[in-house]
């Protein structure tokens, strides 16, 4: 998975992750420009939201997270929001990685952008 870049000052909106497993975790850079994206996981709305903002003088790279999924393929999306944590200066998500969990039963782990 190649860096996806989303915001405002980027143009893109959305990003697709199709992967095979029981669970995923969104790995990227958190900012104080960072921004929020809605996840959709197999065509549902999930409850958590990408959030991609982080005060000054802190470090996280823990963007999204799901576990105990049905073992199988899976559709990720991201949808950016209109909305930031109101300290944020901008509406910026970036994913560097995907780490994707498996059961024991999962032949074998496949990510795909």
């Amino acid at each position: 998975l190649d860096t996806q870049l989303l915001g405002e000052e980027i143009g893109l909106a959305e990003a697709d992750l199709a992967f095979e497993g029981t669970g995923v975790a969104l790995v990227g850079t958190l900012t104080s420009r960072g921004g929020r994206a809605d996840v959709w996981i197999d065509g549902r709305k999930h409850a958590l939201v990408a959030e991609a903002y982080v005060g000054p003088n802190l470090h996280d790279e823990d963007l999204w997270r799901v576990f105990d999924l049905a073992p199988g393929r899976h559709l990720l999306r991201l949808v950016m929001r209109d909305d930031a944590d109101p300290l944020s200066t901008g509406r910026r998500v970036a994913v560097q990685r995907a780490v994707i969990y498996a059961s024991a039963e999962t032949p074998g782990v496949v990510a795909r952008p």
